[in-house]
């Protein structure tokens, strides 16, 4: 079994589940209240293909004044697939 590690970036909106997703996902729990998110990160393993992969989520800020954060994040990302979500 090999082993490597990938970052990934969510982005969206303010206010829309980012970080509630990443939360629910890593931790396997349903919080009821609100999570409010600014630049957090969760690591967890998962397994693809017999390989353990260190998956690296960054939790980005939605609100616009934080725009300029956004690029360095997704410049950073090892991610190059886009997943589009919408409730």
């Amino acid at each position: 079994i090999t082993s490597r590690s990938v970052k990934c970036v969510v982005v969206g909106d303010s206010g829309i589940g980012k970080t509630y997703l990443l939360f629910t996902y890593i931790k396997k729990i349903f919080p009821k209240e609100y999570i409010p998110g600014f630049y957090d990160t969760y690591t967890t393993q998962v397994n693809v293909d017999n390989q353990t992969i260190s998956l690296n989520l960054a939790d980005s800020a939605g609100r616009e004044e934080y725009d300029h954060i956004r690029p360095p994040l997704l410049q950073s990302s090892q991610c190059h697939h886009h997943l589009l979500l919408h409730c």
